[in-house]
Parts: structure tokens; sequence; C-alpha cells
């Protein structure tokens, strides 16, 4: 028996015509403490980047997990007004968004995880990365 070759039902995009696709998810997210949806929009490859550059934190060698604010750092990145291409927030009012209803946050921060295919795990291998016992200090007594 002789293996049946599965053909595509797609054939292959030239890179304008990849460019040019409409690959970013968006939901509308209803948050009843605040009693509004809030527009989010995926984050694009290079947002993800810097959403990750943003929470590492570098001194010497060593690298670690800065998680102050990290939910309303990636929040900020993905909420859009209605025209969907202005910012809801701006960088300088992450410190006040972290300051909203941890619910709220929460429920934000797990919708623009999903849309930006950043997963649970994705957020545990960077954590994982930067753990203290390989940086050089010590865990155990």
């Amino acid at each position: 028996m002789t293996a049946k070759t599965v053909e595509p039902t797609h054939k292959r995009k030239s890179a304008e015509q990849i460019f040019a696709a409409n690959d970013i998810q968006q939901d509308d997210v209803y948050v009843p403490e605040w009693d509004t949806y809030v527009l989010l929009k995926g984050l694009t490859g290079a947002g993800r980047d810097d959403y990750e550059a943003d929470i590492l934190v570098t001194r010497g060698s060593n690298q670690t997990i800065n998680a102050r604010n990290a939910r309303a750092k990636l929040i900020v990145r993905c909420a859009f007004q209605e025209d969907g291409v202005t910012p809801l927030f701006t960088r300088a009012q992450i410190a006040d968004l972290g300051k909203k209803s941890g619910t709220a946050i929460q429920k934000l921060f797990e919708a623009c995880r999903k849309i930006s295919g950043l997963t649970a795990s994705d957020m545990d291998e960077l954590t994982e990365a930067f753990e203290p016992s390989q940086n050089g200090a010590s865990t155990s007594d």
C-alpha cells in the first residue's frame, strides 16, 4: 500500500500577499468593574519582542523578570480606542492602570495573552530562563 499524497487546498503566497494579510486577532472584552468594553488587538511579532524586553532586567551578566506592572504593560500594548488605531492608554499610564481592580486587569491580561499567542508556558519559559540558581545565587540554606 502506498502513502497517499494530500495536496494543499491553498497555494503558496508571495511576501506581498502575506504582508497584506490581516492576521492580527482582536477581541472586544467587557469589563464589568468599569462598565465598558475594551477593544484589544493582539501583539505583532515586534510588539511581543518589545513586551518581553520590557519585562526583562539586565544587571551585569544576570537577567531577571521585572513583574512590576507586567499585566498593565501588556494591556497598554493591546488596548485601543474604538477606531482600532489609537491606543487607549499611554505607556506613561502603566502605573495608574496597575492601580485598577486586579480582577479587571487579570481579565484583560488573559485576553491579551490569548489573542497575542502568549501562552502560560511562554511566560513560565521566560521566568525559568532566569531562575536565581542559574545566575549564581543559591536557593539552598
